[in-house]
């Protein structure tokens, strides 16, 4: 996927918790090399308000996809324009 490099900072969208659908900044750590887009992602959580699983503020989610249609939960896309 063009413009996909380690650093670049994508938004995820968390999973599950109490804010499950809801948009984090995140780093892209790596590239996975396919054409779906599918990455490894440090996620930057909002702590304990994101839920008590991402106390740390940190997450690495592994294998995610590129979803800029749909914007499902667990998958990353560009950050929308200001």
């Amino acid at each position: 996927m063009e413009g996909l490099i380690e650093g670049r900072v994508v938004h995820y969208v968390i999973e599950d918790g109490r804010n499950k659908g809801e948009h984090r900044a995140a780093i892209v750590v790596k590239n996975l090399g396919q054409n779906n887009g599918c990455a490894n992602l440090t996620v930057f959580y909002d702590w304990t308000n994101d839920g008590e699983g991402y106390g740390s503020g940190l997450a690495w989610e592994t294998s995610r996809l590129f979803d800029d249609t749909e914007k499902s939960p667990g998958t990353w896309h560009w950050p929308e324009r200001a």
